[in-house]
């Protein structure tokens, strides 16, 4: 987990994720907006307080534009603030594209019958 001192910024790696805590559970279909994000390298501003690794991930207004359920915000005085990803949400999404992309590979290897 990392909390930057100045702010609240707090990025978790585990989330909870049992079904004991969830309801209208539905298996993802194919999104082929993912195919719209744009993945990047950046390091992050050192007001961050996050150290000056390189990072690799999305720039949350981008991914915003393409699917607002992905991100969320504080918002204080008016604006918005602290823009965050749910990359977990962003992985179930690619994992479900996978597997449709797997699938597909399957069926057109049968019908070549390789």
């Amino acid at each position: 987990m990392y909390v930057r001192k100045s702010s609240t910024l707090i990025s978790s790696l585990a989330t909870s994720s049992s079904r004991q805590y969830k309801h209208n559970i539905q298996d993802l279909s194919c999104n082929s907006e993912l195919y719209n994000l744009r993945p990047v390298s950046y390091v992050y501003n050192k007001e961050m307080e996050l150290g000056n690794n390189t990072r690799y991930g999305f720039i949350a207004e981008e991914v915003e534009e393409i699917d607002a359920n992905l991100v969320s915000y504080i918002v204080k005085d008016g604006k918005r603030q602290n823009i965050s990803l749910h990359y977990n949400d962003i992985v179930a999404l690619a994992v479900a594209e996978i597997q449709t992309l797997r699938k597909e590979l399957d069926e057109l290897k049968s019908n070549l019958n390789i």
